[in-house]
């Protein structure tokens, strides 16, 4: 990286700015000490020793501006060592950024200049460097999924219109179907748009002031009869008292029907599903266990990845992101949202949201 025409090196500018004040620093000083000097020495002298004072003191003058220039010029070259010890990291640092630029931006900051501020920028470059291609990998992943999620209900609504066009099928039971595939989409879409506002704070509705106990037994008693109709059974154990706190209940009901959706759906005949809802200081706890087939404990970090689905969870019916949205509404309240799991035992997903 070269500096235009009208840019000024570093070192070079440092020594400009700097040096006019040292010089005149000097000769302040230098102007101050000659004074002073004169007038002691000709009163020591007495009255009417103009003469021999001026002679006496031209040396002694001389001398202090000798001894001043090279002051000056010492510092000069100083400055101008130090001035090049301070640019030639950053220089460095500007054509390792060339390189990686080159490379596609693939790649860190090598720093070792003994400067603790440089050493320090290039670590914070780093940093940025790796959240970036964080998100570079995440927006990837979410392209893919996108396009493996929307494949079927796209191919679906081709073989219905296909089929309306060879008039080989009933007109009203394709365009149902073609409608379920397009809500299917328009779903996708959505969620991913909500978890994309979540996970950046960002929400048009004005939150207000919501009773928890409530919404926790609405769920329940929604999925309540499918529970039933699997044999699993549904409960749900809260404080006596109701559970205030200040959000948005439309969030509360998907980010706990999700969890509640997720365990029904991953629970086999004569298991068992509870809710807990509790308030302890300064933090609410709601935490959804069941006796399902559970995950890999190694791979419960990755359940509220968007899309991510393990194999038991490819034969049911889903885009995986229902726990993807569950972590972006704690994450949304500030709040945390853990996974413990054993292959064949259950899972129990727990909420923190401070109060």
């Amino acid at each position: 990286m070269c500096c235009d025409d009208t840019a000024v090196p570093l070192r070079a500018r440092i020594t400009r700015r700097t040096m006019p004040m040292l010089v005149g620093a000097l000769l302040l000083v230098t102007t101050v000490a000659v004074s002073l000097g004169w007038t002691t020495l000709e009163e020591g002298l007495g009255v009417g020793q103009w003469g021999r004072a001026t002679a006496e003191y031209f040396w002694i003058t001389f001398w202090l501006v000798a001894a001043a220039t090279v002051a000056t010029a010492i510092g000069y070259v100083v400055l101008h060592l130090l001035a090049r010890g301070i640019a030639k990291p950053i220089t460095l640092l500007a054509k390792q950024a060339d390189e990686l630029t080159e490379k596609g931006g693939t790649g860190r900051f090598q720093s070792d200049s003994g400067i603790c501020e440089i050493d320090q920028l290039s670590t914070s470059f780093n940093r940025l460097f790796a959240l970036q291609e964080q998100q570079a990998d995440e927006l990837r992943d979410l392209t893919r999924n996108i396009l493996h999620d929307i494949r079927t209900p796209i191919s679906h609504i081709s073989q219905q219109a296909q089929c309306i066009y060879d008039k080989s099928c009933n007109p009203e039971i394709a365009a149902g179907l073609i409608a379920e595939s397009c809500d299917k989409i328009i779903d996708l879409f959505e969620t991913h748009a909500e978890i994309a506002r979540n996970n950046a704070l960002a929400e048009r509705e004005q939150p207000s002031e919501q009773n928890l106990s409530e919404i926790v037994d609405f769920i329940v008693n929604l999925y309540m009869p499918v529970a039933e109709a699997k044999g699993v059974k549904l409960s749900a154990s809260m404080d006596k008292a109701p559970i205030m706190f200040v959000g948005h209940k439309a969030k509360f009901q998907r980010l706990i029907g999700n969890l509640v959706d997720n365990a029904v759906k991953f629970t086999d005949k004569g298991g068992s599903i509870a809710v807990t809802a509790f308030r302890s200081v300064g933090e609410i706890e709601i935490a959804v266990s069941d006796t399902g087939i559970g995950i890999d404990p190694a791979l419960a970090p990755r359940v509220f990845d968007r899309g991510f689905r393990t194999k038991d969870a490819d034969s049911h019916p889903g885009f995986g992101l229902g726990l993807a949205l569950a972590k972006s509404i704690a994450t949304f309240y500030h709040g945390t949202i853990t996974c413990e799991s054993q292959p064949g035992k259950g899972s129990t997903f727990t909420i923190r949201l401070p109060v």
